[in-house]
């Protein structure tokens, strides 16, 4: 943890000095506003980041045809095919082949939906995925993840869309070319080397280089509705983000590709850094308004007059 706080001395003739002081405690009133109130920067309909996100989305299970290629992503696959024996279970790295549905009836009475595949090392014995969805329901669904498995056409869709595209990440979170998670620069330009198969909640990893030449990967969901909280229009803009913001500094915007905040930037600049909060504290002392903006860990900003004047970060 950083703890700075930042005094200008303003004497004429004097270079302005950065001085170690103590952290702001003169907050008068302190009405709490959570991260659910912040005003959050949302991507537009119809842009092109959206257009791509609904480009590398599942297909609709009523299309689904046989030989549809699945790959088995966690040890948890047991839990699909729990009916089927031990020596049969499928296990990560495997490959399971689609080979059709039929209507099964339930204990309640009613119809669920069962998937049936084909393990490729094994093509013998039938594996069954009894789901509960009902065939009316199947007809229109948008989308139906199975549990546990990777749908490999949709990560072949990523690799034909994206490989080759230079896009820049808006995120500092990846992977190091060991999948060790960690974390790198923002709103810089990567280039798309691969698309590949991922894991039970992020089923594509991207392999990416950088402006820098740094290899590195990150995870995206799939699609462009709720539960996709990491699909392509978060992770990365078509545009340089950088033209969109020319009213901040070139020391300012290296900072902030760094998720570094400095002394003075504004608000925005600073959540561009860092995030915005999960709480904000607003208050006056003396003749000046003051927000503390309190992140996990104890870390937080302290804004004077819309403007940073301390942190721990």
């Amino acid at each position: 943890m950083r703890l700075v706080q930042f005094k200008i001395l303003k004497a004429a003739g004097v270079i302005p000095v950065l001085l170690l002081t103590a952290c702001f405690t003169g907050i008068e009133s302190t009405p709490k506003i959570t991260a659910d109130q912040l005003k959050k920067e949302k991507i537009q309909s119809g842009s092109p980041e959206e257009t791509m996100s609904v480009t590398i989305a599942p297909e609709r299970p009523s299309t689904w045809m046989p030989g549809r290629l699945y790959l088995v992503s966690d040890p948890r696959i047991k839990l699909v095919f729990s009916g089927t024996s031990e020596d049969k279970l499928p296990q990560p790295g495997d490959t399971l082949i689609y080979t059709g549905n039929e209507g099964l009836p339930s204990l309640m009475g009613t119809t669920n939906v069962a998937f049936k595949f084909l393990n490729k090392k094994n093509q013998a014995d039938t594996l069954t995925y009894v789901s509960d969805v009902s065939p009316e329901d199947l007809a229109e669904r948008r989308r139906l993840d199975i549990p546990f498995m990777i749908d490999l056409q949709l990560v072949a869709t990523a690799d034909s869309q994206l490989v080759g595209k230079e896009l820049f990440i808006m995120t500092p979170y990846r992977y190091d070319m060991n999948n060790r998670p960690v974390n790198g620069r923002k709103f810089i330009k990567v280039t798309v080397d691969r698309a590949v198969a991922g894991n039970a909640d992020y089923p594509i990893r991207l392999l990416l280089t950088d402006c820098d030449s740094k290899q590195f990967s990150v995870l995206m969901t799939t699609g462009n509705d709720r539960s996709s909280t990491r699909n392509f229009a978060t992770l990365f803009s078509i545009k340089d983000p950088r033209e969109r913001y020319p009213m901040i500094s070139d020391e300012n915007w290296e900072a902030i590709t760094y998720s570094r905040v400095l002394p003075y930037m504004t608000r925005d600049e600073a959540r561009m850094a860092v995030g915005s909060p999960t709480e904000i504290d607003r208050g006056r002392n003396y003749s000046s308004s003051y927000e503390r903006w309190i992140y996990p860990n104890g870390a937080y900003l302290v804004f004077e007059d819309g403007l940073l004047k301390s942190f721990r970060i």
